[in-house]
């Protein structure tokens, strides 16, 4: 299986300040980005119709101003005089004595002249009559190579058949000057001879009139205005051939889309976003153009941003300044318990968290960790105590400890030489002695089984009887299959030791006996050890009964050891007890648990 990663620790104030931005801020600040789009886009909407209504207005002034000027061309259409020229022939009068034998030129350019006081924002009247190579003109002068009938604002004024024709021309290739002009004209026919074709009348408009419409007033400084005629753009001013290609561009990217109704719509002219008004076209065709830049729309409504954006952020700092309050009553107890924890685990001071604590679930945790310390506290006490009683006996045990090797080595060579001289029996005697100290010189496991221990205490008998020539009777009964049973390494030898020692010290008996038995109950292994020594007074038992967990045992430490040794193995349900009436015995009983050995296979 793949180990776990561990998490980077996280504090809960950094948790809740996460959560806080992603439930409250990012929301909030969505809300904010939302609330200044919808301003700005009714910004645009409102500027949009603005804009349209002052486009109507610039459109009303460019058709009364064509108006004027197409009215202007009914008098000629009306006049006798003009049309009394118009419809003589002059077939028969050959070469320039026409103009000298016909005295009409005169005439026919006062009224032309008439025509630029009537307006003054007219800069010349030509008239082109069918009937004869000469022109009639009023403040203008033909280009010399000029051939009137080449020209395409010509043709669309015959073809149009006596309706009034307007047409924007750049670069006048009539006039002298070749000035831009905006030409209002229209064809004379005669109704009567199957509208035969009598003459063209021409007017002529210096564009710098016309591009006074663009500057119209209330525009902001950046905001321009254009007209579109026939895909032809006007400005202000003379525009650059860049600016006519963009200008072009925003106005096709929106043709073909309602035709006769306002245009709006997003693009980059020169170089910045601006917003783009184009207007439905009037009866001669016109549109205009308004080109705005966003950043003047929304600077015409930055009173609105600011205010909304000002509301917001001091909403989001209320908001922020009270989260922390909240967050920070939330987390100085658990920070607090936090510390008092990571102070614990990195020492041996165990102590509790003396603040006041909230009736909720932190102060339930701090609660419990409180009774959690006071516990570690005691069983660290307990733990203490009862190393201390183990160091205590391994003490006793390491104080009776002799240096083996010395002490084989010398009863080895003791025994060889019993050997040799032919004491077998005290050759006997020593191997089982050296056995018995073996046993007692082995550290390498504190659990034996009882046939060991009984092996040990037979040894031990045996070495006492020879001592004392024999004055013991001794008798184990062990059924067989308690033998294989695990018990704590020397509780027999201690015990027979001490009857030996203080049940037999002062008997006289010649019987002296030494028993051992052993039973089982379900599970419980109880071992009794009896001698019929002279036994233990009843104030002597008291006081080994109310001093066995002490220390107390000098006399007895035999037994001190192996009860405190069966206790610590297997707690404090176990142990031996000791009977014994004076005079006739003392027996030491073991209670152990029956736990048998695993025999290898």
């Amino acid at each position: 299986m793949r180990a776990r990663k561990e998490d980077k620790f996280q504090s809960i104030q950094t948790k809740f300040f996460k959560l806080i931005i992603l439930r409250v801020f990012l929301p909030t600040f969505v809300f904010l980005i939302i609330s200044m789009a919808i301003i700005v886009n009714q910004t645009i909407r409102t500027a949009a119709d603005s804009l349209d209504y002052q486009n109507k207005i610039i459109l009303t002034g460019i058709d009364n101003f064509l108006a004027s000027m197409k009215d202007l061309t009914n008098y000629v259409v009306l006049d006798p005089e003009i049309q009394d020229v118009l419809s003589l022939d002059y077939s028969e009068y050959p070469g320039k004595e026409v103009l000298m034998k016909y005295q009409s030129n005169k005439k026919v350019e006062d009224r032309l002249i008439t025509f630029l006081h009537l307006n003054s924002n007219i800069s010349s009247v030509f008239l082109f009559p069918e009937n004869y190579d000469h022109y009639y003109r009023a403040d203008a002068t033909i280009a010399p190579s000029a051939d009137v009938t080449e020209y395409d604002f010509y043709k669309n004024i015959v073809n149009n058949n006596g309706k009034i024709t307007t047409q924007i021309v750049l670069e006048n290739p009539l006039l002298l000057s070749h000035p831009d002009t905006i030409i209002v004209g229209r064809s004379i026919i005669n109704p009567l001879q199957n509208n035969r074709l009598m003459g063209v009348f021409l007017l002529n408009v210096s564009m710098e009139q016309f591009r006074q419409f663009c500057d119209t007033d209330g525009q902001t400084k950046q905001s321009r205005n254009y007209i579109c005629w026939q895909d032809t753009m006007i400005g202000s001013e003379k525009l650059s051939a860049p600016e006519i290609d963009q200008l072009q561009k925003i106005y096709l990217s929106q043709s073909g889309k309602n035709e006769d109704k306002p245009r709006r719509s997003i693009h980059k002219y020169n170089g910045a976003l601006c917003f783009a008004s184009i207007s439905a076209p009037d009866a001669n065709g016109i549109r205009i153009i308004n080109i705005t830049p966003l950043s003047e729309l929304v600077q015409m409504n930055k009173v609105y941003i600011l205010g909304i954006t000002s509301v917001t952020l001091i909403m989001l700092f209320l908001l922020l300044a009270t989260i922390r309050v909240s967050v920070r009553k939330i987390t100085i107890p658990v920070v607090s318990l936090q510390n008092a924890m990571a102070q614990t685990q990195d020492s041996d001071n165990y102590s509790a968290i003396d603040f006041k604590m909230s009736n909720d679930e932190i102060g339930k945790l701090a609660e419990t960790y409180n009774h959690l310390i006071e516990h570690i506290r005691n069983l660290i006490i307990q733990i203490k105590a009862e190393e201390k009683e183990k160091m205590k006996i391994e003490l006793l045990a390491m104080q009776s400890q002799i240096s083996p090797h010395f002490i084989y080595n010398t009863l080895e060579s003791i025994k060889v030489m019993a050997k040799l001289q032919g004491a077998v029996p005290v050759a006997d005697m020593i191997d089982k002695f050296t056995s018995f100290l073996r046993y007692c010189a082995r550290n390498d496991q504190n659990i034996v089984t009882l046939r060991e221990e009984m092996e040990i205490a037979d040894n031990y008998m045996t070495i006492m009887n020879f001592r004392y020539m024999g004055a013991f009777q001794y008798t184990c009964t062990i059924p067989e299959e308690l033998q294989e049973c695990i018990v704590p390494k020397f509780i027999l030898q201690p015990i027979l030791e001490n009857a030996i020692k203080h049940g037999f010290a002062q008997n006289t008996r010649s019987d002296k006996r030494v028993e051992i038995t052993a039973s089982r109950v379900r599970s419980v292994l109880s071992i009794c050890i009896t001698d019929n020594g002279i036994g233990i007074t009843d104030e002597e038992l008291e006081r080994i009964a109310s001093n066995r967990d002490s220390e107390n045992l000098s006399d007895q430490i035999g037994l001190y050891n192996i009860h405190q040794r069966i206790r610590l193995l297997y707690g404090k349900e176990f142990g031996l007890l000791v009977e014994s009436i004076p005079g006739e015995y003392t027996s030491v009983s073991y209670k152990l648990p029956c736990i048998e050995s695993k025999k290898e296979s």
